[in-house]
């Protein structure tokens, strides 16, 4: 009996009928309970606390109409790795980033489509972000993972000259807005130069 349960869950884990979720609230629902709004509106809500930072991005980029698009996927960072990213590039705070590099961030961090995990597989999926000059590349990392939403790992990344790619986990994923699903980030997307 210990066998075909160990069978039994290993077989629900990789073909996803266990779907346990968190939703918009982090509440555990199966299926998780969409947002009743935008992307815009969904960041907004979360500006005060983990999203304060990206929020401000959009704001000082103008580009609220792009977290307000239909089927679109949006990959976000929290406020540590907003000011990681920040940092990393001599900046102190958002309103020092020049148009170029908001327009860097924020679009290259958006996909035209709707991509989840209820969607994607262990093959990888390339989709060119919205600033035109970047890959991302998703896919599912078949393993039970306590730092994902649900018991499949997804991953993404910038895809390198060379098409090879850091992928970085979610540690929030399947956000489901009224225009399409966010992913939290663990950390930046990050492409090799001079390849």
């Amino acid at each position: 009996m210990k066998r075909f349960s160990i069978i039994l869950f290993l077989a629900c884990t990789l073909t996803g009928c266990l779907n346990y979720a968190y939703d918009y609230k982090y509440v555990h629902s199966d299926p998780p309970q969409p947002f009743q709004g935008t992307a815009y509106e969904y960041i907004k809500s979360r500006s005060e606390d983990i999203f304060s930072l990206w929020f401000e991005a959009i704001e000082a980029g103008n580009l609220r109409e792009l977290y307000e698009r239909n089927d679109y996927t949006y990959f976000i960072l929290n406020d540590d790795e907003v000011m990681a990213w920040l940092n990393s590039w001599h900046y102190s705070c958002v309103a020092e980033m020049p148009q170029s590099a908001i327009n860097t961030l924020l679009l290259g961090y958006t996909i035209p489509g709707v991509y989840s995990t209820y969607n994607l597989t262990t093959t990888s999926v390339d989709v060119l972000s919205c600033d035109s000059d970047h890959v991302i590349r998703m896919r599912i990392f078949p393993t039970v993972s306590t730092a994902s939403q649900n018991l499949h790992g997804m991953q993404a990344g910038w895809v390198n000259m060379d098409g090879s790619i850091d992928f970085r986990g979610i540690t929030s994923s399947n956000i489901e807005t009224s225009n399409g699903f966010i992913h939290v980030v663990t950390s930046r997307f990050v492409r090799k130069q001079n390849q």
